[in-house]
């Protein structure tokens, strides 16, 4: 009050409140999503840090999902789409749905990976035990996954996808295996045109080859063979077990390569789905393009 009083017109003042708090959230996230987070729990109110290294505890019994939101605003506002992130709340029991205070944020911060069930004691003591490196290798392999998918989620989302239906566009079709029960029929060579249509669409499309394969033996392991095997060039290969299954990977508006008969129960299934279909027809890949 009496600096407010004293200050001269124009003068700015910064006022602060001291949170504090017994707990705090640490999260790591990949391209704004939670990938992993606990709770870091000071042992009391006087301690200086809730980090392992001063005697803090953990609880990894954090919901991710009840953040998410924020997690991904917060780092659409920051411009840090990868990181690790210290959260906290004003309440002594935090409401996470509640908008936190963020303490610090790092992109390139480390990751502590979950103690065994029951372990009681604080986490620094769980980095002294045999276990610790394995569990810690694990846990970043796991992000590291997680952020090779995020770009190429990212590269598949700057392109429009175009679908193409492997059977009777991209292969002819041999005859059925008889020792595999409702197998489908066999990949035959590769249709005239095929390969280079494929290399000349990726410059343009996020290229998504499909098929209908059942339950037939290693199919995609198979399958992948052959198309490297001809030289085809692709951006996703989907396997499906059933027709209608395709459904669930397009868009209303998509682009669909398919046979016109080959295909006829996979197609109806993309139509449903809102799919525009280009039929693959007796003028070949050169009427596609």
């Amino acid at each position: 009050e009496e600096f407010l009083k004293n200050a001269k017109v124009g003068v700015e003042a910064l006022v602060q409140n001291k949170v504090q708090a017994l707990r705090e959230a640490r999260i790591t996230y990949v391209d704004g999503r939670p990938f992993h987070g606990y709770w870091r729990i000071r042992e009391n109110i006087k301690s200086a840090s809730a980090a392992s290294t001063r005697g803090g505890y953990q609880d990894f019994s954090f919901p991710l999902a009840v953040i998410a939101p924020f997690v991904e605003r917060f780092a659409n506002l920051t411009g840090i789409v990868v990181g690790g992130a210290d959260f906290i709340w004003q309440e002594r029991e935090p409401n996470v749905k509640v908008e936190p205070y963020c303490l610090e944020v790092s992109p390139t911060s480390d990751i502590n990976p979950e103690p065994p069930v029951g372990w009681d004691k604080a986490y620094a003591e769980f980095k002294k035990e045999k276990g610790f490196r394995a569990a810690y290798l694990k846990v970043r392999r796991q992000w590291t996954d997680a952020m090779v998918l995020a770009v190429v989620d990212r590269y598949r989302r700057q392109r429009r996808s175009l679908f193409v239906e492997l059977d009777g566009v991209v292969a002819g079709l041999a005859a059925a295996v008889p020792a595999l029960k409702g197998a489908r029929p066999e990949l035959g060579p590769s249709l005239a045109g095929a390969a280079g249509a494929l290399r000349e669409l990726r410059a343009l499309f996020f290229v998504r080859l499909f098929t209908v394969r059942g339950q037939a033996g290693d199919s995609f392991n198979t399958t992948q063979w052959w198309l490297d095997a001809k030289g085809i060039q692709y951006d996703e290969l989907i396997v499906l077990r059933k027709a209608e299954h395709g459904a669930a990977y397009v868009q209303p508006g998509a682009l669909v390569v398919a046979a016109a008969e080959a295909g006829s129960e996979t197609t109806a299934a993309l139509r449903r789905a809102g799919a525009v279909l280009l039929p693959f027809l007796d003028g070949g890949w050169q009427e596609i393009l």
